[in-house]
């Protein structure tokens, strides 16, 4: 109970033990169950890919796909009461994101903040989803995340061959 209903904390595990979260689920109405989903999601897919989801220019589908999982089954349009809707929403009419915003994510991380770049990332699936289906979202994630990385010089040549590009379309 020492924790806020905001915030989680994973702990380090032994290879192939799995994931272990610290969360507060009594937190009241500081509790965010779609955020502390977020967060496992994100989690998992660091273990399952040893931390190469967080490369660029892969990162900004590592953020949007974690929240975009957490939030699936609201209805479509997303309205107000998605916190990470209005904040993509909101630094998408400031500053429309380009190519190279999504190449270099971790500086947009460091200049709008985590949160406010979790939700553009957040947008963009769900355009994605607009456009072309859930499907498509969850074929880019399978694309993305469906096989375990290689941990030698294999996987540098695997992600030369699949860039982000290639894998989105």
């Amino acid at each position: 109970e020492d924790l806020d209903g905001d915030r989680f904390e994973t702990a380090v595990m032994q290879e192939n033990d799995g994931v272990l979260v610290r969360a507060n689920f009594r937190a009241g109405p500081d509790w965010d169950a779609a955020a502390f989903t977020t967060h496992v999601v994100r989690e998992l897919i660091d273990a399952h890919t040893h931390g190469r989801a967080r490369f660029e220019p892969r990162r900004w589908l590592h953020d949007g796909f974690a929240r975009w999982w957490a939030e699936r089954e609201r209805p479509r349009p997303v309205g107000p009461s998605s916190q990470a809707w209005l904040r993509g929403v909101w630094t998408a009419q400031e500053a429309p994101p380009s190519a190279a915003d999504l190449a270099a994510w971790h500086r947009l991380r460091e200049r709008r903040g985590e949160r406010v770049a979790e939700g553009l990332a957040y947008l963009l699936l769900l355009e994605l989803e607009s456009a072309s289906g859930r499907d498509a979202v969850l074929a880019l994630a399978r694309a993305e995340y469906g096989r375990t990385p290689e941990r030698n010089v294999g996987e540098w040549f695997h992600e030369r061959s699949h860039p982000p590009a290639r894998v989105f379309r």
